[in-house]
């Protein structure tokens, strides 16, 4: 909650003090810094899918030069959790295998994606981002004990690393004002290419890699502008 009025802050901190020497102009940003905290949602094999929520936060650097396609960078923080205690693997398992029934998994990740965008006004920016980054995850038990290590939760030929790459897909919109500062709101899909986030893979019954769903809210921060209107404003 601390996280979110900073943001507020941020927001009308910056609409304020330009206010005054922004009556003549509307800035065209090219570059903006975004600062974001999210709501993470999990699919795999320990719950239903997307009914458990972790949180997150992020920061990125968005280009805006183009009228149609864009990049940005991206660093997020995140954590996930599933849990069901009702949990049985196949029952031609090796003897001794015991699969946990909860985890929970800090995440650090980092993208570069494309936006492409449908809608793009002088307030009004709606669209389609297509990404690839890495993933960097750690999985825990109940008692914050690494699961990675516990070899006895999975097959016995079953390793695996804690990074992966993954291929996020973004649906958003922002929301500017006079002088470039602004909000957003964008949706993510993950596209993971692990099944071990929640540890299990070969004892579960959900086909396919875990995935994760992240919303999204943003403060938006104009960091440059066209060349033409900083010639303007320095004159």
């Amino acid at each position: 909650m601390r996280f979110f009025y900073l943001l507020i802050a941020l927001f009308f901190i910056g609409h304020f003090s330009t206010a005054q020497r922004l009556k003549w102009q509307r800035l065209q940003p090219t570059k903006f810094l975004e600062v974001g905290f999210t709501g993470n949602a999990y699919n795999g094999d320990l719950g239903r899918p997307y009914s458990q929520w972790g949180s997150g936060a992020s920061i990125s650097i968005l280009f805006n030069k183009k009228e149609k396609l864009n990049g940005s960078l991206s660093l997020q923080f995140k954590t996930a959790t599933g849990q069901d205690i009702s949990f049985e693997p196949f029952p031609e398992n090796e003897e001794g295998i015991f699969p946990n029934t909860y985890f929970q998994s800090n995440i650090i990740a980092a993208s570069y994606q494309l936006r492409y965008h449908f809608i793009k006004t002088d307030y009004i920016h709606l669209y389609l981002g297509q990404g690839i980054g890495l993933f960097g995850f750690s999985s825990r038990d109940i008692f914050g004990e690494s699961l990675q290590d516990r070899l006895l939760t999975r097959n016995f030929d079953e390793s695996y690393t804690n990074t992966s790459f993954y291929l996020p897909t973004s649906l958003g919109c922002n929301f500017l004002m006079r002088n470039g500062y602004g909000i957003g709101f964008q949706g993510t899909i993950a596209n993971l290419l692990t099944d071990y986030l929640d540890n299990i893979s070969q004892l579960g019954n959900n086909n396919g890699n875990d995935n994760l769903i992240s919303l999204k809210v943003a403060c938006y921060i104009p960091l440059s502008f066209y060349e033409k209107k900083q010639r303007r404003r320095n004159n």
